[in-house]
């Protein structure tokens, strides 16, 4: 949940950056290197935290990866991990007065560089960049509200008497509803382009892909799947790599792959161990019923959809032939991006006893460590994937561990079940230690138990299993580093 309230936050606050994209964008795996110089800060500048929010392609709706930014001086610092040559990233900026943010663009080969200023009551001043694509800042702010609107209400009733004629149905859907979604944005005409496009993609994944499906589950309505040359709406959507890769930080374009990928005529086969190219002609002559001529970023998109499907989704790694027709299949950067995904599940699966989800059962957190640990001494850290001061902890703690060797300590992280069970998975691979996932229902219980109160929370325990100290926030590494002594001694 903070995670929606921190992009909404911070869409809210945010005019965006000074450097305007280039004409072309493109996929391509690697960093970008972003500055953030604080000037006449009437904060302590040691009490401020910044953050990076990145969305890659294939993630969720407001979902995005957080990277904090490094103070080296009155310079915050970073080497943000992106996707496209030129990417639309959020930045917050926080501390105990306040937090406000806004968004910049920064491109791969450039060091990006931004000065701003913040007043005792924590607003930002950018200086006299200029806004980006001529947007201000209250119009960064309606366009914020209009796409919270927009991506969260969509208006998708359509009247009884057009069910049964899909032709009807798409006329209602085309020319009344999209049109009634987009005018209660209040959006101006001249808004960019590619965020109507953006609508345009969520409105499709919702509204008109889902045709069987969403009567079904909203009207208890049976009908019949409508032929492709149904989805004509797909034609209205920008397909070229500026349009359709630029998007706000909280649009991933997930959920319109993956809608397109398996609604229309039953959707598309799994691409298996076919080659890229022969599923992109078969996608191609479908999909061409509908859009009049697809792109090959869409269909290289699609097919990519397909494998992080079967890998993110079905959790099944790729097999030797996927990974050379991935390998020699693509022109483009999303080659490395799914052989990583792939890499990332094979590790996670090489630690499969690590993990436990445990959210269908009754925990007894001494009855666990008792059984399984027995003899050892166990810290506990109770953590989530939405909880940015978990996750700083964490980094903060790895490098004590690495610094000072602790082998005859076990490292117990425990996730409620508020944590995706995919989203666990991953970011669990990159922590080393013990893994479990409970309810919410024990999570409370244990919290009561224990006398603890947020995330994150952590346990200490010796050899026998006494507790020798708890807390409900991170202690600081001195601390942190004193109660690992004690759980050994």
């Amino acid at each position: 949940m903070k995670i929606y309230i921190y992009l909404f936050w911070m869409l809210l606050t945010s005019c965006a950056s000074s450097n305007v994209l280039e004409p072309k964008n493109g996929i391509s795996p690697g960093e970008s290197e972003l500055e953030i110089r604080v000037i006449n800060s009437e904060i302590p500048i040691d009490g401020i935290e910044v953050w990076a929010s990145v969305a890659p392609i294939f993630c969720n709706l407001n979902e995005s990866e957080e990277y904090k930014l490094s103070l080296q001086g009155s310079v915050f610092v970073g080497r943000i991990p992106t996707e496209l040559l030129n990417e639309v990233v959020g930045i917050t900026i926080e501390s105990p007065e306040g937090y406000s943010g806004r968004l910049l663009q920064v491109r791969q080969e450039n060091k990006n560089i931004y000065e701003v200023k913040i007043s005792d009551d924590f607003s930002l001043d950018w200086g006299d960049d200029p806004d980006f694509e001529g947007l201000t800042a209250a119009d960064w702010a309606k366009i914020s509200e209009s796409g919270q609107i927009f991506f969260s209400s969509h208006d998708t009733e359509t009247p009884l008497e057009k069910y049964s004629d899909w032709k009807r149905v798409r006329e209602y859907e085309t020319d009344t509803l999209w049109s009634r979604n987009l005018a209660a944005t209040g959006l101006p005409q001249d808004f960019p382009q590619w965020i109507e496009n953006s609508f345009r993609c969520r409105f499709a994944s919702v509204v008109t892909l889902p045709y069987v499906q969403k009567f079904t589950d909203y009207s208890g309505i049976q009908v019949s799947e409508p032929p492709m040359e149904s989805h004509s709406f797909l034609n209205t959507i920008s397909y070229d790599e500026d349009s359709f890769l630029k998007r706000l930080p909280y649009t991933g374009l997930k959920s319109f792959l993956y809608a397109l990928l398996r609604f229309p005529e039953g959707g598309f086969a799994p691409i298996g161990e076919q080659s890229v190219l022969d599923w992109e002609n078969i996608a191609k002559r479908k999909l061409s019923r509908a859009i009049s001529n697809p792109s090959q970023l869409l269909l290289d998109l699609l097919s990519a959809m397909s494998y992080v499907e079967q890998i993110g989704i079905n959790n099944i790694p790729l097999s030797e032939k996927q990974i050379e027709n991935v390998t020699h299949g693509y022109r483009n950067g999303l080659k490395d991006i799914i052989l990583k995904k792939n890499n990332e599940l094979t590790t996670s699966l090489s630690k499969i006893d690590n993990y436990k989800d445990l959210c269908d059962a009754q925990f007894s957190l001494k009855q666990y460590i008792d059984s399984v640990y027995p003899g050892q001494s166990v810290v506990v850290d109770m953590w989530g994937t939405w909880c940015r001061p978990c996750l700083d902890a964490i980094a903060r703690t790895k490098e004590i561990r690495t610094e000072h060797k602790f082998d005859n300590i076990v490292f117990l992280y425990i996730a409620t079940e508020a944590t995706p069970i995919e989203n666990w998975k991953k970011k669990a691979s990159k922590i080393d230690g013990e893994h479990i996932r409970i309810n919410n229902e024990e999570t409370e219980s244990l919290g009561k138990t224990y006398g603890l109160s947020g995330f994150p929370s952590y346990l200490f325990f010796d050899s026998d299993h006494n507790l020798l100290n708890k807390y409900s926030y991170f202690p600081g590494t001195e601390i942190y580093l004193q109660m690992l002594e004690m759980c050994i001694h």
